[in-house]
Formats: structure tokens, C-alpha cells, sequence
């Protein structure tokens, strides 16, 4: 996998999170791990497979945690992805968060983006997050992004959509239905329909899968 030059980038902001943590006072004794659920899908796009990642893990430390997740997408010759590091206070709403968006293929990456801002947490009836994060020149992008993930929980489906915006406008838009077919105690099995729209090109997509959620 070749990423032209932005590992450093990558590692300095890891390092400036350590940093921070440091700073708060956090000692490596008390920090606590937890996993977060991981899901995999995997659909037939075109006649091609295409998988989707969703994964990461908390690090909690007394009223502060940083939140490390990535959500990557892959098919035979396209790959696209977004890692996110989250710090936050427990009992605040907003949070920082830094960003990077990958894309090329699996083997090739060819553009890695970053940016940094601030996360609102959507809680209530409804779960999810708004990010409103400002670029800052790795790569060509440039400018304030808005990207919003939003859930509910119907009990025998779950209905979740995605937005990303810019400056010219909505960019991306997803709208996914998900049904559970098979439920443990550490599994979750489930069909899914998922709806996507990308207005730069007017690509519209109806795709159909599975997930599976390790939890």
C-alpha cells in the first residue's frame, strides 16, 4: 500500500493527541480500552462485491476519551475510506475531532486528505454525530466540510442516512434500511438496503447486502 509522503502527517497528529492527553493529566493506569462494535458488508454493486469496515476503539480515562474510527470501503478497483480521532469530555456534546479521507485502491492509495474541527453528538430518540471540520491543504481539498451520520432504531429494522457537504453543495448522500435476521450475543446478522446518490457525477445506486455486527 503506498501513501505518497502524508504518513508523517498521520503520525504527527497521533503524536499531538498523546500529547494533549498528556496534558490533562491522563496516566497510562488508568486509561481504559473498550472495543467498539465492528460491522462488515458485503453486496453485489454491478456485478462486482464491494465491502464495507466499520471499526475502532475508546480509549477511556476518567472524564476525557479518544475515540479512534475508520470506515473503509473496497471493490476490486476502488478503494475510499475515513479515520477519524475523536477527544472529548464526557459531559460536553462537542467534541474535537481530526479527519483523513483515503482513496485509489487497495493497493494504490493516491490521495490522503485531513482536516480538523468539531463534533456534536445527536443523542435522544435519534444517535449520530455532525462534523463541521476545515481542511487545511494535504491534498487539493481545501475549505469547511460538513459530514452527519443519524440512526434510529425501529426495534425489527434500523433506518440510518449520511451527508457530506461543501462549499458547492452536497457531495455525498446515503440512506440505508437494515433488518436483523439473526441475533446472539455477540453477533448480529442482517439484510439491508442501502440508496446512494453522488451529485458530481449523478451517480445513483440501490444496493443490496449483508451485515454482519460483532459486538
Amino acid at each position: 500500500m503506498i501513501i505518497r509522503g502524508e504518513k508523517m502527517n498521520t503520525l504527527q497528529k497521533i503524536l499531538t493527541a498523546t500529547t494533549m492527553a498528556s496534558a490533562l493529566g491522563i496516566q497510562a493506569q488508568q486509561i481504559e480500552i473498550k472495543p467498539m462494535t465492528t460491522s462488515l458488508e458485503c453486496s453485489i454493486l454491478n456485478g462486482e462485491s464491494r465491502t464495507r469496515l466499520s471499526t475502532g476503539a475508546i480509549f477511556d480515562a476518567n472524564n476525557f476519551k479518544i475515540q479512534l474510527h475508520g470506515m473503509n470501503e473496497a471493490s476490486p478497483g476502488y478503494f475510499s475510506g475515513r479515520e477519524t480521532l475523536v477527544l472529548s469530555e464526557k459531559s460536553n456534546p462537542i467534541s474535537l475531532v481530526y479527519a483523513t479521507k483515503i482513496f485509489g485502491t487497495i493497493d494504490n492509495i493516491r490521495r490522503l486528505d485531513a482536516a480538523v474541527g468539531m463534533r456534536t453528538k445527536i443523542s435522544g430518540n435519534i444517535y449520530g454525530f455532525v462534523d463541521v471540520v476545515q481542511h487545511y491543504g494535504i491534498s487539493k481539498t481545501k475549505g469547511t466540510e460538513i459530514v452527519s451520520f443519524v440512526g434510529k432504531d425501529f426495534g425489527k429494522s434500523i433506518l440510518e442516512g449520511s451527508i457530506m457537504a461543501d462549499k458547492s453543495g452536497i457531495t455525498y448522500l446515503e440512506s440505508q434500511i437494515t433488518v436483523p435476521v439473526n441475533d446472539s450475543r455477540t453477533s448480529k446478522t442482517s439484510g439491508f438496503v442501502r440508496a446512494e446518490y453522488i451529485p458530481s457525477n449523478n451517480t445513483k445506486n440501490i444496493i443490496l447486502g449483508i451485515q454482519l455486527l460483532y459486538k
